[in-house]
């Protein structure tokens, strides 16, 4: 501090010199130390324009502007001086702070990678419900039958997710696909009122993409023969998968209006190699209709995903 006091007694002429009542050294936290020069108000003005002389120019011409200031005697000294940044006192700056614990961060939960489907007869009405649902079990790729979104009304979006659309039309109440947008995925094709054929890549210990194929086929007695030609159609889709790509992971997932006894029938498990995911948990999770239950949403996959998937519930 006596240094200081020298410095400014080297050139400031007397009269200003005496003006400055007291220096004191504060230390602020997370900035740097500083000056605080307590001055009289008649010399204040003097100061003042000599502070903004040098907050401005900051270059030789500072000399010229504390000329006024200065001991005409003293000699002036470049380098000391150069390094002097003055500011003006603001009151706000010595407030007293309130000490506060340290933020801690808390991290976040990782993403489990679920695959779901579901019958939502109706998206507009249900929109809210099926984002507590993915939010809340953490999927990444679900299949939506019965959307009921026509091409003409607002398109199945949902926040943080890609989607795949079949819209509503005559004899067909729609579907949809949503993947993960953090996930990397493209169409491969489609079928209308059939199927939709996404790629997938980037899902955890799986090296390789994924099929994934949106299925919804016709209900009704009277589809039977139609849901047949269809469901042969499907098998040959996973026939051409796997002779490009052998040992591809392939799933199947949506509604297939068939039960499971019927569905693995159907699928010929030592020709083509598909199974049906049997799901675990209360039959009553599928919401009896007239005392009767309905499973006609399955999960069929190939051989090269049956081992990376875990069993699935309803």
């Amino acid at each position: 501090m006596t240094d200081v006091w020298n410095e400014l007694k080297s050139f400031l002429n007397p009269e200003v010199f005496q003006g400055i009542k007291s220096l004191k050294k504060v230390q602020p936290k997370n900035r740097p130390p500083r000056l605080d020069m307590q001055v009289t108000r008649d010399i204040a003005s003097g100061l003042k324009r000599t502070i903004r002389a040098m907050t401005q120019l900051r270059t030789p011409k500072f000399t010229r502007a504390a000329r006024e200031l200065m001991d005409e005697g003293a000699r002036w000294r470049t380098r000391p001086l150069s390094l002097w940044r003055i500011d003006l006192w603001k009151d706000w700056r010595d407030r007293p702070t309130i000490a506060r614990p340290p933020v801690i961060a808390v991290p976040q939960s990782r993403w489990r990678h679920h695959i779901a489907t579901l019958n939502v007869n109706g998206f507009a009405r249900k929109r809210l419900d099926v984002i507590e649902l993915l939010t809340k079990e953490q999927i990444s790729i679900c299949a939506l039958q019965e959307t009921l979104v026509s091409s003409r009304a607002f398109p199945v979006q949902m926040p943080g997710y890609v989607s795949y659309t079949q819209h509503w039309g005559e004899g067909f109440r729609g579907q949809t696909l949503l993947v993960k947008s953090d996930l990397s995925s493209y169409e491969v094709g489609r079928e209308a009122r059939l199927y939709i054929h996404v790629k997938v890549s980037g899902l955890p210990r799986i090296t390789q993409p994924v099929h994934v194929i949106a299925v919804y086929l016709p209900s009704g007695g009277e589809y039977r023969g139609l849901r047949t030609e269809l469901f042969h159609k499907l098998l040959a889709l996973n026939k051409k998968i796997l002779d490009a790509t052998p040992g591809a992971p392939v799933i199947f997932l949506g509604d297939w209006n068939m039960n499971q006894a019927e569905l693995e029938q159907k699928l010929q498990t030592p020709l083509t190699g598909l199974q049906v995911y049997k799901p675990v948990g209360s039959a009553l999770s599928r919401f009896p209709t007239r005392g009767l239950s309905r499973d006609i949403d399955h999960m069929v996959v190939s051989a090269g995903m049956n081992g990376i998937l875990r069993r699935p519930r309803v």
